[in-house]
């Protein structure tokens, strides 16, 4: 990170905004990949703590950013809020702290940029599992979750077209051509002037689904194509290696989507899996009895299987239980939706 001593070039070019909570490892592996930029351009690196009692704030006494911490837990979209208000850069670039970046990731930032339509609001690019051997860490790398998902236009809005999109996503074959309607908040860069203009992430403390939120108003402010998908820009996300964390995970969100559709009237996000798998399964039962167990298990691989065969090589014999694995997940989600949605609402944080 460039520094300006003498202070002749006080605005940096862009504000990174990390936000942490008893995470101290995490953190200290993510600051160093930013402090190890190879970028002559000034940058600030700002650190929300968010009250960690895991000795997060001793670490950061050490190393040179700005930290902000509130006297008590307030949640990852209040924690952007803050750390934005205290940015004074043109651009904000929002990182979680279990996330990694490569040494030329500010010049590919700000080269985006340079280079972006002037109708371009957000930037974001594409968390890549880092490498592993665990179950979850190979399954992660064969269904990456924080994958930008491109926008249904208003043609595909049909329940067809939402298949269709559907089964292009979880082949990872998306249309280059496709707006981008939902990207990961520790993947995107915005200017500050647009972050602002919305009025920053929702003000309730919900368990997951802020950034379908945040997209949301930033494409009713700014237009269905303000936001750009650059995937060259290099960025690792540190998953935790046991799959119970892909679970809590998978939960987790399914929870703040519906938490958002009961509070806010924000459209459902669920997966559509378990919505054929259950009918099915009840269906086929009564035609086949057990046998229907086989028919129920065969629907993940039939819908993945380009997937699988690209990346059977790849990723070894382990590949062989992933679709049931996916649907398994997919089943957390709408776990999570309904304890969110018939759950005690909560107030505003």
């Amino acid at each position: 990170m460039r520094q300006d001593p003498e202070g002749t070039d006080p605005t940096p070019a862009i504000s990174v905004v990390v936000n942490t909570f008893n995470r101290r490892d995490d953190l200290r592996a993510c600051i160093d990949s930013l402090l190890c930029q190879t970028t002559d351009a000034h940058f600030e690196i700002i650190v929300v703590d968010d009250a960690s009692t895991d000795g997060t704030a001793a670490l950061l006494e050490t190393l040179p950013v700005i930290t902000c911490r509130p006297a008590s837990n307030e949640g990852l979209a209040l924690g952007r809020n803050r750390g934005a208000d205290a940015a004074s850069g043109p651009l904000l670039a929002f990182l979680d702290d279990d996330e990694l970046v490569g040494p030329a990731w500010i010049d590919a930032v700000l080269d985006a940029w340079r280079n972006a339509d002037p109708s371009i609001v957000i930037i974001c690019s594409t968390p890549m599992p880092v490498p592993g051997t665990t179950l979850n860490r190979r399954y992660l790398s064969w269904q990456n979750p924080l994958l930008p998902i491109p926008l249904l236009a208003s043609s595909d809005a049909s329940l067809r077209g939402r298949i269709r999109r559907y089964l292009q996503r979880i082949n990872n074959r998306l249309p280059s051509s496709a707006h981008i309607g939902f990207a990961p908040g520790g993947s995107i860069t915005i200017r500050a002037d647009a972050f602002w203009q919305i009025g920053g992430y929702q003000k309730q403390n919900f368990a997951a689904g802020e950034d379908d939120y945040f997209c949301e108003a930033i494409r009713s402010e700014f237009g269905q194509s303000c936001i750009d998908h650059r995937p060259a820009i290099e960025l690792f996300h540190n998953f935790r290696p046991g799959f119970r964390d892909s679970i809590n995970r998978n939960f987790r969100y399914g929870k703040g989507h519906g938490q958002l559709t009961r509070q806010i009237g924000a459209a459902p996000v669920i997966q559509p899996l378990p919505a054929l798998l259950i009918p099915l399964g009840v269906l086929s039962t009564l035609i086949l009895g057990w046998w229907a167990v086989l028919v129920v298990a065969a629907v993940p691989y039939l819908i993945t299987l380009p997937h699988l065969i690209r990346n059977a090589r790849r990723i070894g014999p382990l590949i062989v239980i992933f679709p049931l694995v996916m649907a398994v997940l997919e089943f957390f989600d709408w776990a999570g939706f309904a304890s969110g949605f018939i759950g005690k609402p909560r107030g505003m944080a």
